[in-house]
């Protein structure tokens, strides 16, 4: 045939496929979209009795969910995914990254191993390299490791033609943040402004791949549930939005996901697109934590995430936000407090906690009326409120950074005497107390204290089960502007083995014995101005005795650690403080 019949009837096949794709989007709706137009769940396994994976997918499809978001890359559930039609987030457990980060065929290997062996029968399209990192204070040499993991892993699947179909990212938390509230002060740490999150930014930006971000409203409610309304907090009808540089928030999440945004915006990224890698409310163990608000939060995400056309956020309108509920069952085997057991949408068995349509078909009036039987819980003393820690396990993540801006609420500060850029002038944090407002403390260098100190034993607040501390700089340091990341292409392929890990530890923060009383008694008199819980201190009070300066200032130190630190209070006090992992 000649050259123009031969283009002729390229042209006929070209259209006639299209025809055929389009034949088959009109048929099955339900299978085109579904990888993004979806809610995604996070499946966590810390349990005993948990169903086999093959019957807790079977469970996840029931759901009606698109997408689910494992810890880890297990062979036996990346197998029990496979021609389920559900896209799966696979994750580099945070042990994996080191050697990862040294070596370009370690990320060869473990792509050959995680990835190519079940793509793509299992849908892999995204690959989170670690969990929480940024947040894990015991393991900051890992906090460098990151974007070299994250690149040596993208690199290796750009070499299989993988690049464009499955993505590299990692999860954060909200207290990446060093400010979030009004959303538009959102500003990174700057611990990790410039030495990381600059270069993942940058990644994230050249690879079109995601941020992804846990974000808990429930988490800065209950904290707070004296000062943020309930309603702000589970998308209920707000009397009063929030103005933010002529911008109106009506829920948290909204607000905590544009801190976010700022914060990429202030470094100079505008549009690398965020989605939510997990979010949730527990239903039983806590403050506000029953299966009525936690019903009715996560009914009303699936409702707001699929929205047609997309919500997005005050910051970003119109855009579609991928998210990821959390989670798919209560896990009886996670450490901490009870809510930590109580996330699920499911109970072990598989039966649900409060019936959820994962379609937004169903509107909240519609759902049949919930009898919990369950009180809601009596609000517990500051420093019981939980810290999640998510390394490598299935956990809430640390989304509880700030206060969120309410009303007046006061716009948290990252440490003691430093302020943001352009950040309102603080105003003095009332007290109870008899004490003055605190003033800045001088920094104070003291030598090495004692192995063995001696500190009144039942009167110390006690610190939630494996927190991931937020431990910032007193004051901002010189910007790295080239960080020493480990080279991509060693000259030695091998990497050694990674560092052993140990378990992040309960810590406490008291003075240190070998600063002068008078040095001490100025910053506990900061401790107590600031909000610390002092009456036990007082004379005739329950931690009165030993009646010596270092041990009611340790007091002072730890309740207002353990009360702030979660909205970047740190254990600093001019130098007069460390953290300790054993007891006092």
């Amino acid at each position: 045939p000649s050259f123009a019949a031969e283009e002729q009837m390229g042209s006929f096949q070209v259209h006639a496929t299209v025809f055929f794709c389009l034949v088959m989007l009109l048929l099955n709706p339900t299978e085109a979209g579904r990888e993004w137009s979806s809610i995604g769940i996070n499946y966590g396994r810390m349990g005993n009795n948990l169903p086999p994976p093959a019957e807790s997918i079977s469970l996840m499809k029931s759901l009606k969910v698109g997408k689910v978001k494992l810890y880890d890359s297990d062979p036996e559930v990346l197998t029990a995914l496979a021609s389920t039609g559900l896209s799966v987030v696979i994750t580099v457990k945070n042990e994996e990254m080191a050697s990862i980060a040294s070596s370009v065929l370690k990320a060869d290997e473990w792509v050959k191993h995680h990835v190519l062996t079940h793509y793509p029968a299992t849908k892999i399209n995204i690959i989170t390299v670690g969990n929480e990192i940024l947040s894990d204070y015991n393991n900051q040499d890992r906090w460098l490791q990151l974007v070299p993991a994250m690149q040596n892993i993208y690199s290796s699947l750009v070499r299989w033609n993988l690049g464009k179909r499955i993505k590299v990212t990692t999860t954060v938390a909200m207290d990446v943040l060093m400010s979030s509230s009004p959303p538009s002060l959102g500003q990174f740490r700057v611990d990790i402004s410039e030495t990381v999150m600059k270069p993942m930014l940058r990644f994230l930006s050249n690879s079109k791949s995601f941020y992804f971000v846990n974000v808990y409203p429930y988490f800065a409610y209950s904290a707070n549930a004296d000062k943020i309304p309930l309603d702000y907090a589970i998308f209920g009808e707000v009397k009063a939005p929030v103005e933010d540089g002529g911008l109106q928030y009506t829920d948290m999440l909204s607000a905590q996901l544009d801190a976010n945004v700022a914060a990429m915006e202030k470094l100079g990224y505008h549009n690398i697109k965020i989605a939510i890698s997990e979010t949730g409310w527990p239903t039983a163990g806590d403050v506000g934590a029953n299966v009525d608000l936690a019903a009715t939060y996560n009914r009303r995400v699936v409702a707001r995430m699929l929205a047609d056309p997309p919500l997005g956020t005050p910051r970003r309108p119109g855009t579609f936000i991928p998210t990821y509920l959390f989670a798919l069952f209560n896990e009886d085997q996670k450490p901490g407090p009870v809510s930590e057991r109580n996330w699920g949408l499911l109970y072990p068995n598989g039966s649900q906690l409060y019936h959820i349509n994962m379609t937004a078909k169903i509107m909240d009036s519609e759902f049949k009326s919930i009898k919990s039987g369950r009180p809601f819980p009596a609000r517990p003393t500051p420093f019981l409120t939980p810290v999640h820690s998510s390394t490598s396990t299935a956990s809430p993540g640390t989304g509880q950074n700030p206060t969120p801006y309410y009303s007046g609420a006061p716009i948290p500060q990252p440490s003691v005497g430093y302020n943001p850029p352009n950040a309102p002038s603080k105003s003095p944090i009332p007290s109870i107390l008899p004490y003055p407002p605190p003033s800045p403390l001088p920094l104070y260098s003291s030598p090495p204290p004692p192995t063995t100190i001696n500190y009144p034993p039942p009167c110390m607040p006690y610190p939630p089960t494996n927190p991931a501390p937020y431990i910032p700089s007193p004051t901002p340091t010189t910007p790295v502007t080239t960080p020493p990341y480990p080279p991509s292409n060693p000259t030695n392929p091998y990497a050694p083995n990674p560092p052993s890990t140990s378990p992040a530890y309960a810590l406490w923060c008291v003075a240190k014995p070998t600063v002068p009383n008078s040095v001490l008694q100025k910053a506990m008199d900061y401790a107590c101005g600031a909000g610390a819980d002092c009456k036990s201190v007082l004379p005739n009070g329950l931690c009165y005795m030993p009646d010596t300066v270092v041990a009611h200032a340790s007091y002072a130190f730890n309740s207002y650690w353990q009360n702030n630190k979660r909205i970047g209070g740190t254990c600093d006090f001019g130098g007069t403080a460390m953290l300790i992992t054993m007891d006092p």
